[in-house]
């Protein structure tokens, strides 16, 4: 019964989006494995069955949660501890150690022969190899994005970065490109960084429904791309796309992100010579960080007004 149910609501899902099976499921599994899953026949593994959720624009993460077994949930583990090591590298305790750990969680799952039986497992995989170097700072662009393609075009054979805009992205596709945005960057080709994360945000203001999900995911988007437009001096943009980031930080309850986009604005008010406003904006952005136990960014606010405008705060 429960499987009946998964598949329906998939092809409810996929049928509101005007979708055909085979849009939904190339190149992760065959049209006809697809079809199994609406008619309840079967049910794919739940790396599969998170990616086809992304795809309809939806957080699977609670409908996932049903159909979890032993074995994955040994992996999710493993894979949980990876996604938190760099969100929370300052308690780590240094780059060397994360990165350590983190090759070692990788290991475990490159060693799991029914894991990387999943190509999204083995995209999974690779992601997080170009993370590492990233991290690492090895400063080998050219390797990072082979990586990057070569995990890119294991969902979207035919990627090009001119149709960014087209593809129904996954959450690990954002990653992906938001991660060739930024070797653009880092190799000076800032026009290019700032097309990646324009189309990225057009593509998540038309496909992207689920509350949640636009919560996670559509602050880091729009933070990514002030930062791009505060280096090319782009000042009014940067202030409208911060504009944009406070109203979705409101409109989705996710407010982690607000003191960042409350100090970005107010650098660029500040490079426009509007003093005043940059003050009042970049003490909301120290209080806000502090409030969030957003530290470093509250040391940066009060760093900033005291070289710049004279103030304590």
């Amino acid at each position: 019964m429960a499987n009946y149910h998964i598949g329906l609501l998939i092809k409810q899902l996929r049928k509101q989006k005007n979708m055909r099976q085979e849009d939904l499921a190339y190149p992760i599994m065959d049209r006809a494995t697809l079809s199994k899953i609406e008619s309840g026949k079967a049910i794919p593994n739940p790396r599969n069955l998170e990616t086809l959720f992304e795809r309809l624009g939806y957080n699977p993460h609670n409908i996932i949660d049903l159909f979890i077994s032993d074995e994955y949930l040994a992996i999710k583990e493993i894979t949980d501890e990876l996604g938190s090591i760099f969100i929370n590298l300052e308690a780590v305790g240094n780059i060397n150690e994360a990165v350590e750990r983190a090759e070692r969680l990788i290991s475990k799952l490159e060693n799991n022969e029914s894991f990387m039986e999943s190509k999204i497992n083995q995209q999974y995989v690779l992601s997080y190899k170009a993370v590492i170097l990233l991290y690492a700072q090895k400063l080998d662009n050219e390797k990072i994005m082979d990586l990057l393609m070569e995990a890119i075009k294991i969902s979207i054979p035919d990627y090009n970065e001119q149709y960014i805009g087209k593809y129904h992205i996954t959450r690990q596709e954002l990653r992906l490109l938001t991660m060739v945005s930024k070797v653009h960057h880092d190799e000076g080709r800032l026009d290019a960084a700032l097309d990646v994360m324009y189309s990225l945000k057009k593509n998540m203001d038309k496909y992207c429904v689920d509350r949640n999900a636009l919560g996670q995911n559509y602050p880091g988007v729009i933070q990514n791309l002030v930062f791009c437009m505060t280096e090319v001096k782009r000042y009014d943009e940067a202030i409208k796309m911060c504009d944009e980031g406070i109203a979705a930080c409101k409109e989705t309850g996710y407010l982690y992100s607000m003191p960042l986009f409350a100090y970005e604005k107010a650098i660029s008010l500040f490079e426009l010579g509007d003093k005043k406003a940059c003050k009042e904006l970049m003490t909301q952005a120290f209080y806000t960080a502090d409030m969030f136990g957003l530290y470093a960014h509250r040391d940066d606010a009060k760093n900033f007004v005291k070289e710049k405008l004279g103030v304590d705060l």
